[in-house]
């Protein structure tokens, strides 16, 4: 004769079940999600990916620790608001250009931005307001001939 297990034994596993569901639920709910969108824009003449950043997190490290950024491409910090940010190569491998962006426009620029293995780092800062700041590999302002007035446009 097979002996059933009583029916306080089927209200454990009901429980445990709920349980196991709420934790991962939870979970889910608190896992980081992708901070980031891939897209294509066109700066000036020249179109581009982008990886658009806006969590605080992400914008800290920006491209920071990464062993290079591929031909054509950049990261944007998106702001909401106007800001004035400051920028520095916090664990860069590789030197940038920084295109400062208000209003869908380029209002300023740091080139060859170096990168300083040793000691204080330096800050970079528009002197403007701005809402976006486009990090682009060194050399890509003056190879693609990017002005103060060009326009960013960004498509999905």
């Amino acid at each position: 004769k097979i002996k059933m297990p009583n029916k306080n034994f089927y209200k454990i596993i009901f429980i445990f079940l709920i349980i196991i569901v709420l934790c991962l639920a939870v979970i889910m709910a608190f896992s980081p999600k992708q901070s980031s969108k891939n897209l294509r824009a066109v700066i000036g003449n020249k179109e581009i990916n982008i990886e658009v950043v806006t969590k605080s997190a992400d914008m800290e490290r920006g491209l920071g620790y990464r062993k290079s950024l591929d031909q054509n491409s950049g990261m944007l910090f998106s702001y909401v608001g106007y800001v004035r940010p400051s920028y520095w190569m916090k664990g860069m491998e590789f030197p940038l250009d920084m295109i400062w962006i208000g209003d869908d426009k380029v209002i300023g620029y740091e080139q060859n931005v170096p990168v300083v293995a040793t000691g204080m780092l330096p800050t970079y800062a528009p002197k403007e307001l701005i809402n976006m700041v486009l990090e682009v590999n060194a050399g890509f302002v003056q190879t693609n001939s990017i002005k103060i007035g060009d326009s960013l446009i960004i498509h999905n």
